[in-house]
């Protein structure tokens, strides 16, 4: 009986340790690796949000990935989800925070409040709109879009435009500049603007029935994280539908929208990158509350331009066309 108690007591103690061992191996111990820990917090899972948030993660790797250490967690469009990842970084010991998305940017921000863990937000359209200006420890980069351009190119598209559907969610920050923007060029062209707004799989349905069923020259979206998440059926829709879906960047023209002149997200994700380096390796003091990249890509879908009937280079006359095959 001794001799069993004794073989038992060996092997919960064999156990504990083998346990422990391989718990250690698994643990991510920044000073260990001596390396600095960058927490890239993506809003949710789409399209757009994971080209930037692969983008970020590739560029900090190529500056310098020797001393970078990059990890990449989903919010999943849930506010609570999101402020217990910043906490959780924060109990780790993370250098620096990179939220993508205006929700993802704002709870980041709040959650920070109070340490000096800086905040390299990306991909915030309006941020002065978000409340993300003028704080010490923040600052990103935008990807504001000049809806000039994409007018232009609905102009040389149809002529004689006479009514534009606007297909966005309220509860966007990022539409709103863009949105109004749109609204006050067309609208002193004459042009008739038809508002449909939707946030459910339902609504957005709905939303891209009334503007074809309205009979729109043309759609206008910007970069709306709640459309881009339904940009396949939305796309798809339109195409069926020979009505040309203009946006705010070109990750919507690779689901099937016909064109844009907007943000190249490689492009916003690798300044990114850049300036998370920079904050970290200099300091967030003198840097500016926001940095913009310029939205002068003319991008058009191959594929959607062949449904519509129509020659991608013609909007030659506004800028370099780059054409796109979808996925």
């Amino acid at each position: 009986m001794k001799l069993r108690n004794v073989m038992i007591v060996l092997a919960v103690f064999v156990f504990v340790l083998v346990f422990a061992g391989s718990s250690k191996k698994e643990e991510v111990n920044v000073e260990e690796t001596g390396k600095k820990k960058v927490v890239v917090l993506k809003q949710l899972d789409h399209a757009s949000i994971d080209e930037i948030a692969e983008g970020i993660q590739k560029g900090i790797e190529s500056i310098d990935g020797e001393h970078f250490e990059v990890v990449v967690m989903s919010g999943q469009n849930d506010a609570a989800t999101m402020k217990q990842v910043v906490e959780d970084s924060l109990q780790n010991d993370t250098d620096v925070i990179v939220p993508i998305g205006t929700l993802a940017a704002q709870i980041s921000v709040s959650s920070t409040s109070g340490t000096d863990v800086p905040v390299v937000y990306s991909a915030i359209s309006d941020p002065e709109a978000a409340e993300l200006t003028g704080i010490a420890n923040v600052t990103g980069t935008s990807d504001a879009i000049d809806v000039s351009k994409i007018v232009d190119l609905m102009d040389v598209y149809h002529p004689e435009l006479k009514k534009v559907g606007f297909l966005y969610s309220l509860s966007e920050t990022n539409s709103a500049r863009a949105i109004q923007s749109a609204r006050d060029l067309l609208s002193s062209k004459g042009v008739e603007i038809i508002d449909a707004t939707a946030n459910t799989n339902d609504e957005i349905a709905s939303a891209v029935a009334l503007l074809i069923q309205d009979g729109v020259d043309c759609v206008f979206t910007p970069t709306d994280n709640v459309i881009m998440n339904h940009a396949v059926f939305v796309a798809d829709q339109f195409n069926q539908a020979k009505v040309p879906f203009f946006t705010g960047a070109d990750s919507f023209v690779l689901k099937g929208a016909f064109a844009t002149c907007g943000i190249n997200y490689q492009d916003l994700a690798y300044r990114t990158s850049e300036l998370v380096i920079d904050v970290l390796n200099n300091g967030i003091e003198g840097k500016e509350d926001v940095y913009y990249v310029e939205s002068n890509t003319i991008v058009v879908s191959e594929d959607t331009a062949k449904v519509l009937g129509v020659d991608p280079m013609i909007f030659e006359e506004v800028g370099t066309v780059n054409l796109m095959k979808g996925e």
